[in-house]
């Protein structure tokens, strides 16, 4: 497959981007339904020229073949893969908040090239999410659709844990750098992040950790630190720590 470069990609960018759930190599393309909704919305028609990914770097331009009530049929080009240009493979480890605010944190993860966004409960959550896979393809869907708005073809991958243990059991043996975002330390997060490197990235709900907790991480090699001594609410706090793992 031939790869892309950057200045390739800001060509695919002038076309609109949509999502197809595997790199098909078929002569024909279907748009699922919710796809091909969104198409008709930006009232595409025969002819035109659109942009499909399937989320992993890999990005194909087509045309519209066929554009009805029925269905979106596309004829595709060749594939051609981009190679993630963040050097920095950052999880994000976040205790679920309130209300919409996990909608808003998924989009701007996605936006913001996290690699993976892992949603946990700790002994202090004020949320419990009661239908998990139901919650997932919610958040799925999120990812995707802030992906094509960025357009960058990357959508992270997004779990859900019971437990602090799980996301100590599951994060990678190499480990690689690893920190818990804590009101309780004065140590202030800044410059401390390798540029080729593996980050792990814990920040807590609206209800902080537990002292017992914050020694759990610690004690499996995260470092805390702080992100200053402002009070933020705890979706700020998500997206300050987001922009400073990727830009820090």
């Amino acid at each position: 497959m031939e790869r892309i470069s950057s200045s390739l990609l800001s060509e695919f960018r002038r076309f609109d981007w949509f999502y197809i759930d595997n790199k098909a190599n078929n002569d024909i393309l279907r748009l699922s339904p919710r796809e091909a909704r969104h198409a008709r919305v930006l009232r595409k028609k025969k002819g035109d020229k659109i942009v499909i990914t399937d989320g992993v770097g890999n990005l194909c331009l087509a045309k519209v073949l066929r554009c009805d009530r029925d269905e979106i049929l596309l004829t595709p080009d060749r594939w051609q893969h981009f190679e993630d240009e963040y050097e920095r493979t950052i999880d994000l480890y976040v205790v679920p908040l309130k209300g919409n605010k996990n909608r808003f944190i998924v989009q701007k993860a996605t936006e913001l090239g996290m690699n993976s966004i892992i949603f946990f409960h700790s002994r202090r959550s004020v949320v419990k999410v009661k239908d998990p896979l139901k919650r997932l393809q919610s958040f799925k869907w999120i990812a995707i659709d802030a992906m094509k708005q960025s357009k960058y073809p990357y959508v992270p991958k997004i779990k859900l844990y019971d437990r602090i243990e799980d996301v100590i059991m599951n994060i990678p043996e190499d480990g690689g750098q690893k920190f818990l975002f804590w009101e309780g330390e004065t140590r202030v997060f800044k410059g401390i992040v390798r540029d080729k490197s593996h980050v792990s990235a814990v920040v807590g709900g609206e209800g902080g950790f537990e002292s017992s907790e914050v020694n759990r991480f610690v004690k499996a090699g995260f470092t805390t630190v702080s992100l200053g001594a402002r009070i933020l609410r705890a979706e700020t706090a998500v997206i300050t720590a987001m922009i400073l793992l990727r830009y820090g």
